[in-house]
Formats: C-alpha cells, sequence, structure tokens
C-alpha cells in the first residue's frame, strides 16, 4: 500500500506539473500562427517518435552531472518526456475548438488577462484538461524503464513491482498487480469527472 501511495503521489506532481506546461504551450499552437508553427509542433510530439532507450543512457548521464539522477525530482523530471506530448496535443485541439473570442471580450470589458483566463478560459477547456490529465496520469503511473533508469532502484514506484512477475510468467502475482493498476487508474478518473462536476455545479451557482 505505501508503494502504491508513492507512485500515486509521483504521478500526480508529474500530472500536475505537465497540465502546467501544456495550457500555454498549447493555446499558443491552438490559437496563434507564426512561423515555425509547425516545426515546434513537430518537436513536442518527437518524443513519442523516438524510441525511449536510445535518448535515456544520455539523460542519465545529464542528469547524473546535475545531481538529480537516483532522486525523486529526476523521476518526476524524466517523466514529463513522455507526458508533455500527450498533454499538449490534447490541450492544442481544445484551445482550437474554443480559441480566444471569449477572452479577448472579457479583456474588452476590463477584466485583467489573469482574470480573463482563469473565469472565462479556464472553465471552457477544463473537460480538455480533464482528458490530458487523465491520460498524463496513466502514462506517468505505467513508466518502468525510466523510473528503472533514472531512479536507480531508489524510486521504486508500483510499475517497477507488477513488471517483473510479468516477465517472469508468475500470471497469479501479475494478475493481482494488474488488476490494482487498473482500479487504481479507474479510481483516479472517476475522482477527476467527480472534481470537474463539482467545480461546474459550483460556476453555476455561482452565476444564478
Amino acid at each position: 500500500m505505501q508503494l502504491l501511495l508513492y507512485s500515486i503521489w509521483l504521478s500526480l506532481v508529474v500530472t500536475i506539473v505537465t497540465v502546467i506546461i501544456s495550457i500555454p504551450a498549447s493555446k499558443a499552437l491552438g490559437v496563434y500562427n507564426f512561423k515555425g508553427k509547425k516545426i515546434f509542433e513537430f518537436f513536442i510530439i518527437s518524443p513519442l517518435l523516438v524510441p525511449t532507450v536510445s535518448v535515456a543512457m544520455g539523460i542519465h548521464i545529464v542528469f547524473i552531472k546535475l545531481g538529480i539522477a537516483n532522486t525523486f525530482l529526476g523521476v518526476v523530471l524524466v517523466h514529463l518526456i513522455p507526458c508533455i506530448p500527450y498533454g499538449v496535443r490534447i490541450l492544442t485541439d481544445v484551445f482550437a475548438i474554443v480559441g480566444e473570442s471569449m477572452e479577448i471580450q472579457a479583456r474588452v470589458l476590463g477584466a485583467s488577462s489573469i482574470k480573463a483566463f482563469f473565469y472565462v478560459t479556464l472553465p471552457m477547456i477544463m473537460p480538455g484538461i480533464l482528458s490530458a490529465a487523465s491520460m498524463v496520469f496513466i502514462v506517468s503511473f505505467s513508466q518502468y524503464f525510466l523510473t528503472f533508469l533514472i531512479g536507480g532502484g531508489r524510486v521504486i514506484t508500483f510499475a517497477m513491482a507488477m513488471f517483473p512477475f510479468i516477465e517472469s510468467g508468475d500470471r497469479m502475482m501479475a494478475s493481482l498487480y494488474s488488476i490494482v493498476f487498473i482500479l487504481t487508474s479507474l479510481l483516479f478518473l472517476v475522482l477527476i469527472e467527480r472534481l470537474v462536476k463539482s467545480y461546474y455545479k459550483l460556476e453555476n451557482n455561482y452565476f444564478v
């Protein structure tokens, strides 16, 4: 249970950081047109195209030099590499649909940029944030190789405890760990959905 809670905490941190990074990047890609936009989109998606093994060793060397290898921070940072492309891709489509006309209107009426974003844009993109956060959490929660390499055996997650049983052919233990893994992911999805529904309910009561 301690290992499971630790893995959930790590994935939650990765999810929050990924969403914070993805929102401005996605808004720039989904709303604005600028020179080199296609190249920028390619570089964001490139971690999904390049095999992890081919870059993981180089990342490990850099993290050793920075002194963050075998640490919680190092694992969080390395999880951002496969997670940010999913977050940016999902939220880019959301921003492309929502646009910024409502936010501009709020600013014309006197709202500051920060208030216009939090009171106008954020409620409109919340379903997209839900989808992005759900995907990012699952990707981070299931990371094995990157956690094993950067964590150096000091940062142990649930996936690291599960995969050896799968590879060894121990079906009973592998099935048990897999069920816990699936239930944890489903519980996270249900929790986020309830939080978003509560958020919209509070917004509706506020406007009423």
